[in-house]
């Protein structure tokens, strides 16, 4: 083999590894300084940067909000202080809102909240609007 072939031969192997080496590896070589000496391989620059794995989903369900109802209904404040009279017509006195009541059976308070439904001689029933029940006052 002459010089010629050697030197032909040299050349076509050094441009098919050019060709075929991935240029990432040209991304290596640095200038070592401005006066043109020979380019540094750098073995601490990152060639392979490894893949960025997706964030895993979270699964966000609706928050359901319930209903939660009316408010609730102020308790009837009544106070029996004292009963009256024969059976089946008795009277009581009753202490509502800090104001004394001479009260007998079909009495409506005036602001409409309670009505009298009977009068007993140791309770009194009432009908409370707010709530629509019933309620009993004991006389002690």
């Amino acid at each position: 083999m002459s010089k010629l072939q050697f030197s032909l031969a040299v050349s076509l192997i050094v441009m098919l590894v050019c060709t075929f080496v991935p240029s990432e590896l040209f991304a290596q070589l640095e200038a070592s300084d401005k006066a043109g000496k020979m380019p540094i391989l750098d073995p601490f620059k990152v060639l392979i940067k490894p893949k960025v794995k997706p964030a895993p989903r979270v699964r966000q369900r609706p928050t359901v909000q319930r209903n939660q109802g009316p408010p609730p209904v102020p308790a009837l404040v009544i106070k029996v202080t004292a009963v009256a009279g024969e059976d089946p017509d008795y009277v009581a006195i009753i202490k509502y809102k800090g104001a004394d009541y001479i009260v007998e059976k079909g009495y409506e308070s005036k602001d409409k909240v309670f009505k009298v439904r009977s009068v007993y001689a140791d309770r009194l029933e009432v009908f409370y609007s707010k709530d629509k029940s019933v309620k009993t006052f004991l006389f002690d």
